[in-house]
């Protein structure tokens, strides 16, 4: 049986870029596919790259800096989610991301510009350009989760780290939003509580906890306009955006009625819907909002 020389040449399908092995580079092409494109020189370093390959694919445009130690492999034009993907890599094992970041990540208040918040655990890590890092001496694996392959802070314990970062508005938001959307219990934040014991954050969603009626869900300026007069009446916080058949009712209200004996009546659902255009006046029986072209004006 005839074998082949052990130091034949390589035939050219075997051969990828600068050299390396075709099969190195397909390795590091599948690893970027399930990092959103985002590769760190830790991996391309185990991978079998040298830091001159490394250093001379980002001179030439095959890797692209997004954070220092992480590239976009092949463009510089990012997938959803690279950046937040980008920012945990960049600062090392048992980072995820958290805070304002994480709450953008599960939609609980809205995605905004600016450093992407990562907590590390555990050690010390240096300042990066673009990350907003946040050092804790422990992070609880009850506290961590994988969102469309992105490590970061469950639900609860992003509402925790928002409690001491964010206004109590927002705070509120994101609380209703996490309800509404069935990602948080109040049982589960209690026990949250009592597991972490005292830090930042907690006497503000111990307080929000503590409020007799749920967290108001709003959608425009409008609504918390109409939200902070009820609240400087001292009324009763309504109900907001709520499904009601195949409608969604801003403020549904069901006033009181009674009949000849005084005993209570049910009335069909009063419904309040903020509306833009001049305001209809007293006459009509309807509240405007001062110093806004919206108005409240019942549903007809």
């Amino acid at each position: 049986m005839r074998r082949e020389p052990r130091n034949r040449p390589r035939q050219a399908s075997e051969i990828g870029v600068d050299g390396v092995p075709a099969r190195r580079e397909r390795a590091i092409a599948e690893l970027a596919g399930r990092q959103r494109g985002v590769v760190t020189r830790t991996q391309l370093r185990d991978a079998g790259l040298t830091d001159h390959s490394i250093d001379h694919r980002l001179r030439s445009g095959r890797l692209h800096r997004l954070f220092h130690g992480v590239y976009l492999l092949g463009h510089a034009s990012q997938l959803e989610g690279a950046r937040e993907l980008g920012a945990v890599l960049a600062c090392g094992p048992g980072a995820v991301l958290s805070h304002l970041s994480a709450a953008g990540r599960w939609r609980l208040l809205p995605s905004r510009p600016g450093p992407i918040d990562v907590t590390v655990p555990g050690r010390r890590c240096d300042p990066r350009r673009g990350i907003r890092i946040h050092r804790t001496r422990a992070l609880d694996p009850r506290d961590v989760r994988k969102l469309d392959g992105i490590p970061v802070t469950t639900p609860g314990r992003t509402l925790l780290d928002l409690a001491a970062v964010a206004s109590s508005r927002e705070l509120e938001q994101a609380f209703a939003e996490a309800q509404a959307r069935r990602l948080v219990r109040r049982s589960d934040l209690a026990s949250l509580i009592a597991r972490v014991g005292p830090r930042p954050g907690v006497p503000a969603l111990r307080s929000l906890l503590g409020v007799g009626s749920a967290p108001a869900l709003t959608r425009s300026e409008a609504e918390e306009r109409f939200l902070a007069l009820v609240r400087a009446a001292e009324l009763p916080t309504p109900e907001t955006n709520v499904r009601v058949g195949r409608y969604e009712v801003d403020f549904p209200v069901a006033p009181p009625r009674v009949d000849r004996r005084g005993r209570r009546l049910p009335l069909p659902l009063l419904t309040y819907r903020i509306r833009a255009g001049p305001s209809p006046g007293r006459g009509a029986g309807v509240a405007g909002l001062p110093g806004d072209p919206r108005h409240l004006a019942p549903d007809s």
